[in-house]
């Protein structure tokens, strides 16, 4: 088969306080959102390596992941290992042709978001298709010389 690119884009959220956070939603958070990113650029680089304009892989992290957070440490340091697996990923694959990028996007403004949130202000939250665009930019060839990046998304 062939696979010119691969978009990691799961994950889920829990809050707690680190004294509060129980060793199963540690785990959830760990696979929801690192493990999946590995296995997924585990199982999709041979054939990415493969890909006739150079393969590519976007992984969805989070702010958190890069800055941290009150009360969501489990899921922050879950976000941090894919902008880790990212920057590693990068430098592995360089002189393959794979270029492995992601963003970190605030607040997403999705349906779970907002019954998780319901009097969060939603004014600055990003739409699904404003950061779409910008992975679809990093899945293209236009972004050949792109690698290794994570790039912040969000209004302020």
């Amino acid at each position: 088969g062939r696979l010119d690119a691969l978009c990691s884009l799961v994950g889920g959220f829990a809050a707690g306080r680190v004294d509060e956070t129980d060793p199963s939603t540690w785990d959830r958070m760990m696979s929801l959102n690192a493990t999946s990113a590995f296995f997924g650029a585990r199982s999709a680089v041979p054939l990415l390596r493969e890909a006739e304009e150079g393969g590519r892989i976007v992984h969805v992290a989070s702010m958190p992941g890069l800055l941290g957070g009150p009360g969501m440490a489990a899921y922050a340091a879950a976000k941090a290992a894919v902008v880790s697996l990212t920057r590693s990923l990068a430098k592995e694959l360089a002189g393959d042709g794979v270029t492995v990028n992601a963003v970190a996007p605030t607040t997403i403004d999705t349906a779970d978001n907002r019954r998780a949130m319901p009097d969060a202000d939603t004014s600055r939250w990003l739409q699904p298709e404003e950061v779409a665009r910008v992975v679809a930019f990093l899945l293209s060839k236009d972004a050949a010389v792109v690698t290794g990046s994570v790039l912040t998304l969000g209004r302020g």
